[in-house]
């Protein structure tokens, strides 16, 4: 896991666009590695550097309520715990930068992903009747505490 940097974007972009029917445009991961308040995280395959996945999460100013806006994996690599291993290092991050708490969206009907954040302790606590307007599909909203004292659980 490393920082996401200007030099990753397009690939970034890439996998966003395979990943989402209404994915963020490059601009909104540039912001993201520039502004303090962000931990934007990419997964790189060694050798050559290529980028396998990416996270962002975002830090409220003044606040100790961090949100979960962004994960994608490439198809390539799905089901080999980059996800997790991003999740992991995003919410090690989060802890340290003194968020006590972790929030986000999911759609209802991406059942994987719903049991990636069960497996790290995330539990629903509401649902978002269509979020996903163009979809018409919900979104779970889902909550975990990072000031139990352990350690983040999961992959």
């Amino acid at each position: 896991m490393t920082v996401m940097g200007r030099d990753h974007l397009r690939q970034v972009s890439a996998i966003e666009r395979a990943s989402f029917s209404a994915p963020w445009p490059e601009h909104f991961f540039l912001a993201h590695t520039l502004h303090p308040n962000s931990l934007p995280l990419v997964a790189l395959l060694p050798p050559a550097g290529l980028v396998v996945g990416h996270l962002i999460i975002w830090l409220a100013p003044g606040e100790s309520l961090a949100q979960l806006q962004n994960l994608a994996v490439n198809e390539a690599f799905r089901r080999r715990g980059v996800a997790g291993r991003l999740l992991s290092h995003g919410l090690h991050l989060a802890k340290r930068r003194g968020a006590k708490r972790m929030r986000l969206e999911v759609r209802a009907g991406n059942r994987a992903a719903a049991l990636l954040y069960e497996r790290f302790g995330f539990r629903q606590t509401g649902l978002l009747p269509d979020y996903y307007a163009a979809e018409g599909e919900d979104a779970l909203v889902m909550e975990l505490a990072l000031d139990d004292g352990r350690p983040a659980a999961g992959a």
